[in-house]
């Protein structure tokens, strides 16, 4: 837990007004399962809602290092046994019964999952539409220079959210065919009329836009697919497709 944690410090809504913008725009570290575990450090949810998966005894070890046969590849013949920490898909039955597996809420959860990226990617399209139809230009910068400039929303064929580098990032598929990134917001300058740099394009987001993408990334670095903490994590999910929604005006 020490290691596997979003490592960004106290993230909630009572904390986010104190993020400047350059921080406001980071994305947790990519393993955050004590955060999910133990119910902290997501927005538009209440947090501390612990996991029943947390009052386990040994609980990362009791799923995660079963004495199970390695795979094959894995193995140096044949002998020794699964080091890859990866929980079997059918393990949630030692505990839950022999009908219940994984599969069914990680269906869920990658819809849920699935619908807010769209939701996020349709915002941040939004934003960059409202910019260029201001008189503004979008920069993309990589390693200190401008690879291209985003002038109108119809330059752009499809937007792709995640993150990079520790920040929440987009990926720009131009109409013509070319791809930028993925970039850092703050790798995205707005630049007005006058040639001038007026910010990054994550200092005119709405504020749930920005927690709604600290949230999907929380979810989806987290990498168990809702299991660690299913209530926890639809009610985070659930409440930013919602902010979404209301963001989009639907």
């Amino acid at each position: 837990m020490t290691c596997h944690n979003a490592r960004r410090g106290l993230r909630n809504d009572d904390n986010f007004a104190e993020s400047d913008t350059k921080s406001a725009g980071r994305a947790p570290h990519g393993s955050a399962q004590t955060d999910v575990l133990m119910g902290e450090n997501a927005y538009l949810v209440n947090v501390g809602i612990r996991a029943s998966h947390s009052l386990v005894e040994d609980t990362c070890v009791i799923c995660h290092m079963e004495e199970t046969p390695p795979p094959d590849l894995l193995s140096y013949n044949l002998g020794g046994t699964n080091h890859t920490f990866f929980a079997s898909p059918d393990i949630c039955s030692n505990c839950h019964g022999e009908l219940q597996d994984a599969d069914s809420l990680q269906a869920a959860f990658q819809a849920s999952s699935d619908e807010l990226q769209d939701l996020v990617e349709q915002a941040w399209l939004e934003v960059i539409g409202d910019l260029t139809d201001g008189g503004n230009t979008i920069d993309l910068i990589e390693d200190d220079t401008v690879v291209a400039t985003i002038t109108s929303a119809a330059d752009i064929e499809e937007l792709i959210f995640g993150e990079t580098h520790g920040r929440q990032g987009l990926t720009v598929i131009f109409t013509a065919g070319t791809t930028v990134g993925p970039l850092r917001l703050t790798d995205m300058s707005v630049i007005d009329g006058t040639g001038a740099t007026i910010g990054t394009i994550n200092e005119f987001a709405a504020d749930d836009l920005i927690k709604a993408g600290w949230n999907w990334n929380l979810a989806n670095n987290d990498g168990s697919k809702g299991v660690h903490n299913p209530p926890w994590v639809f009610a985070f999910l659930d409440a930013s497709i919602d902010a979404m929604i209301a963001l989009l005006g639907g």
